[in-house]
């Protein structure tokens, strides 16, 4: 996401306007050193395969663990309370640390008992049988995401030392490269990891768009300046709740919704496609509006469902306060067995990347790897980890390197219509005053060299255009039906992604992704010019590491990451993921 902005959480955290505004400080995080990371704890790992496809040899069962540390002041800060309420979620309390094979017994006697009834699509084992079988037998699952994280940039930290937990977890695991979805943009792609949907159903549009109905802005974070542009207060209202409450499909299932729904206990830490059963009171006072997460929910310090010692996550992000935060939250929790599935995110090595580039943000990767290596050493070392957690390990997106800023609104400044743009994509809508059909929008951009691809749909069908030349593509039962030049849209998934895109209500009636090297401006100027960035098509924006330890394969999208975490845990994904599957 847009460096200068931490999204939601900083962003509401650091403005004087904002509703935080009179917080009583907090003291200042200490500096998160990857020294901290001991490579010599990594001795007993084999060298990493140059496939990347080394799998761990099979272990014999181990003996059970001590049991984790319990207290009945453990959760003396989670006033969370469910929505509705649920003696599954009180079965699950982890803190009390009972046997694991009790609680998974427990978990799946209790299924049967005051049901949490979901919001949109019914969560459900495939069958009882199966559900008791997945509770006895599913390890807890971690899943990582360290934003803007380049393949490059991953496998390079897997055969290096000074990236322990990297290397550690590639050589314990399967890796491949996978895709993102469009636009490579992290509130998008975080909706698609939460939900494993493209936005056509979790309807997440942009960093930035145009709200029809309510005829405004919507701006996430673009930057500082674009959050004062669009209006700070409301900005950060939509950042932090809204998207969550009001802008996220209701046709979209979240992961947390799905797993608690099915008597799991879930977890987040700084993750902003949060939604949830549980209602949790902000930390930060004035703030008095509730957010509905996981049960263990943790969000930039403006929500903590548990007293944990973290430090202030939001100041210092050029030192890793955001990554230092997660990990003193991750090490409490993986202390006291807190979770069964835990999202632990990692934005520190994105805001890196865009200010310095891809290619320039190492000592950041260094921290986060320390983020990931808290979580092992609070579980007793690398062979305890290994026993106790199966993990998947990505990023959102990519990053690329920006040579040069495009002004979108210029090429449209009389055609009555609004844009909103901000990275390496845009978005263009019609309104009451436009006088051009959305082809003659397009072709104001046939000499943009800015644009890669202008996306629109006419029909039943869609299209990508650049310099004048057409590609025609819609969906059909033997995969897709084309015409035109293929060779408009070269990149990777590119007609799966364009679709679902332009099939977002949120959307623009234009999509144009970035050209190679170019960024577009935000509402109020600002780029990324000599750093990097990301949002478009291309390959370098939308490639992604996916890394699979203790389970089958690596994932081949982001949107494969919520499906195979139910199914991990025996419980059926949502339809739509079946339909996304079948498209693949």
């Amino acid at each position: 996401m847009r460096s200068e902005a931490c999204s939601a959480g900083s962003a509401v955290l650091r403005s004087p306007a904002g509703p935080c505004a009179g917080a009583a400080p907090r003291r200042a995080p200490e500096s998160w050193s990857a020294s901290q990371a001991s490579a010599s704890r990594l001795s007993h790992s084999s060298r990493f395969s140059a496939t990347w496809k080394r799998s761990r040899c099979p272990r014999s069962p181990p003996a059970r663990a001590a049991a984790s540390p319990s207290g009945t002041q453990a959760c003396a800060r989670s006033q969370g309370t469910s929505a509705p309420s649920s003696n599954t979620c009180r079965l699950l309390a982890r803190d009390h640390a009972a046997p694991e094979s009790t609680l998974a017994l427990a978990k799946a006697a209790s299924l049967g008992r005051e049901r949490v009834r979901p919001l949109a699509w019914c969560s459900r084992p495939r069958n009882s049988a199966a559900l008791l079988e997945g509770a006895l037998v599913a390890k807890k699952l971690i899943l990582i995401v360290i934003d803007g994280l380049t393949p490059a940039a991953f496998e390079r930290a897997a055969e290096d030392d000074r990236t322990p937990a990297l290397k550690f977890l590639a050589e314990n695991g399967n890796y491949g490269r996978g895709i993102s979805t469009f636009p490579s943009l992290t509130p998008v792609c975080l909706s698609s990891i939460a939900t494993g949907a493209h936005p056509d159903v979790h309807r997440i549009p942009h960093l930035v768009w145009y709200h029809r109905g309510e005829r405004r802005i919507v701006e996430y974070g673009s930057s500082f300046a674009a959050v004062r542009a669009a209006g700070t207060r409301q900005a950060l209202l939509d950042a932090i709740f809204n998207m969550n409450e009001q802008h996220l499909g209701a046709e979209a299932v979240t992961v947390f919704e799905a797993l608690e729904d099915a008597g799991y206990t879930t977890a987040a830490i700084n993750f902003t496609c949060y939604r949830g059963r549980t209602r949790h009171v902000p930390a930060v006072a004035p703030v008095t509006r509730p957010a509905y997460g996981p049960k263990r929910f943790f969000f930039f310090n403006l929500f903590e469902s548990d007293v944990t010692g973290a430090p202030l996550a939001v100041f210092g992000r050029s030192v890793g306060s955001v990554d230092a935060y997660a990990a003193a939250v991750g090490r409490w929790l993986v202390t006291r067995d807190g979770f069964d599935f835990l999202v632990h995110y990692l934005p520190d090595y994105d805001f890196a990347s865009h200010l310095a580039g891809p290619g320039a943000a190492e000592e950041a990767l260094l921290r986060s790897d320390a983020a990931i290596w808290a979580l092992v050493e609070a579980s007793g070392g690398p062979d305890e980890f290994l026993e106790r957690y199966a993990v998947l390990l990505c990023a959102d997106h990519g990053q690329t390197r920006v040579e040069r800023a495009v002004r979108l609104e210029d090429r449209f400044a009389d055609a009555g219509v609004i844009v909103t743009a901000s990275n390496r994509a845009g978005m263009v809508y019609r309104t009451d005053a436009t006088r051009a059909d959305t082809r003659e929008l397009a072709a104001r951009l046939d000499s943009e060299q800015g644009a890669e691809a202008v996306l629109f749909l006419e029909g039943s069908e869609a299209i990508a255009r650049r310099a004048g030349e057409e590609l025609r593509f819609a969906p059909s039962a033997a995969g897709w039906e084309t015409s035109g030049d293929p060779a408009l849209l070269p990149q990777p998934a590119a007609l799966e992604r364009a679709w679902a895109a332009l099939r977002n209500p949120n959307a623009g009636d234009l999509l144009v992704s970035a050209a190679d090297g170019v960024e577009f401006a935000d509402l109020a100027g600002r780029s990324h010019l000599g750093g990097g960035s990301h949002g478009a098509l291309a390959a370098a924006d939308s490639e992604v590491p996916m890394l699979a330890v203790g389970l089958a394969a690596a994932p081949r999208s982001i949107t494969d990451l919520a499906p195979l975490a139910l199914q991990h845990f025996g419980v059926e994904p949502p339809a739509y993921t079946r339909r996304l599957a079948h498209a693949a």
